[in-house]
């Protein structure tokens, strides 16, 4: 039975994968699974991960579509299931041997091992990650999904955006959203979480330094901001999409364009203006939640989140992809 083999090392640690499944013009007909435990900041974690792929093609279109596929985001900590794909160009392969025999690894069983750790969240209260739980799967086209989102209301939630000294050289953490000196430590319940009954969710966060004025700000979706009489923004209003199994912080990167004022300037020994990266974090402890049954597309069951997933997916392409490709014809094991 002659047809084309890809031997495809999985690298990327960071979207670990656990689980993928032949797709209509492809097949996984053999794995290898590492040991290692893959966990996130606040505990969870997941044993083992898929690291090489033995696939065969049914045909020369150069594009191949998995199916239940899934993986586990370490920073995220909640496990996705996101199809991948597969981009083959026969035109760069090079031969380098005439060898048409592919060495199989031995069957490691279920491709989903049997020992995930439970979500082991270390902070004591508010919302635990869960896992979307598939509840009905129709003969074609969608099936059924439970997901975890925030409960529709108003809450006092704790919200920080702060520089890294290692960044910005200074001899601390300036927080923005600080507005005592020196603002160097991060503040409790100081800000809005206003959620839909859609699970859509904004936040609306004072900005109270003192040392320096936050001039602008990128990376982040603003949607509204005040600012005071001078220009500084006084307040930012974030919109965080739908937030599906959102754990219990949000942490985004983004950048900030500051002045120092003349106090900071003569301890930093710094010049007035600055570009400096920032982070934005967000705590969802004690926020309460709902599950939410929603209906998935089968072949891309993204449940509304908002979250830029297709940056996440492209990198979990790029793991798929980033080694490179050995096309044989295979022969069957044993034969």
């Amino acid at each position: 039975n002659d047809s084309q083999t890809i031997i495809l090392d999985v690298v990327n640690p960071v979207f670990t994968l656990q689980q993928i499944k032949d797709g209509t013009n492809v097949h996984i007909v053999g794995m290898v699974r590492d040991n290692v435990t893959y966990s996130g900041n606040t505990g969870v974690s997941r044993n083992g991960r898929i690291t090489r792929l033995y696939i065969t093609l049914d045909d020369t279109s150069g594009t191949y579509t998995f199916s239940d596929c899934l993986e586990f985001p370490t920073l995220l900590e909640t496990d996705w299931h996101v199809p991948l794909k597969l981009g083959v160009e026969f035109a760069s392969a090079l031969k380098t041997s005439d060898s048409i025999e592919v060495n199989l690894p031995e069957d490691p069983g279920d491709p989903v091992p049997t020992d995930l750790t439970e979500p082991s969240i270390l902070i004591p209260t508010g919302p635990e990650p869960s896992v979307p739980a598939e509840i009905s799967d129709d003969s074609s086209k969608t099936k059924i999904v439970y997901v975890t989102r925030l409960k529709p209301g108003t809450y006092t939630v704790t919200a920080n955006i702060f520089l890294k000294k290692e960044d910005t050289k200074l001899p601390m953490n300036p927080h923005l959203t600080s507005g005592v000196f020196p603002p160097k430590d991060p503040v409790s319940n100081n800000a809005t979480l206003i959620v839909a009954e859609d699970g859509t969710a904004k936040v609306i966060i004072p900005i109270t330094i003192t040392v320096m004025s936050l001039n602008s700000i990128s990376g982040l979706n603003i949607i509204n901001m005040e600012k005071d009489a001078s220009g500084a923004i006084k307040s930012l209003t974030i919109n965080l999409g739908r937030l599906d199994n959102p754990g219990n912080i949000i942490t985004k990167r983004c950048n900030v364009s500051v002045t120092l004022s003349e106090l900071a300037q003569s301890i930093s020994g710094f010049g007035p203006d600055h570009n400096w990266p920032a982070t934005f974090e967000l705590a969802l402890a004690g926020v309460p939640t709902v599950q939410v049954e929603t209906t998935a597309d089968a072949n891309n069951p993204q449940t509304g989140d908002d979250t830029p997933l297709a940056a996440y997916t492209a990198l979990l392409l790029v793991s798929l992809g980033c080694m490179g490709c050995l096309a044989f014809r295979r022969k069957r094991r044993g034969a």
